[in-house]
This record gives C-alpha cells, sequence and structure tokens, in this order.
C-alpha cells in the first residue's frame, strides 16, 4: 500500500525532527552550542 509506505517515511521524518531539536536542547544546556557539529539540524 502506496499510503502506507508515504505514512512511515513522514513519521521518520517527525522522528528525525524531534531528535534534531532534542539534539539542539541538550547541547544549550550543555553550553557548548557552538563547538558541535548536529548534522540533522542543517538537513531538517
Amino acid at each position: 500500500n502506496i499510503f502506507y509506505y508515504i505514512f512511515k517515511i513522514y513519521k521518520m521524518c517527525i522522528c528525525l525532527k524531534w531528535l534534531a531539536t532534542a539534539n539542539e536542547v541538550r547541547t544549550r544546556i550543555i553550553g557548548l552550542d557552538e563547538n558541535i557539529f548536529i548534522p540533522e539540524l542543517i538537513i531538517s
């Protein structure tokens, strides 16, 4: 089913964005904001 496949990709994108956001928040808390390279943020 093509719709199931699209839904899976959509869910994966949301997961990646959530992970990138969590990563950014974590680095801000640590205070190494500019020293850590986060590929997910550049992709999204």
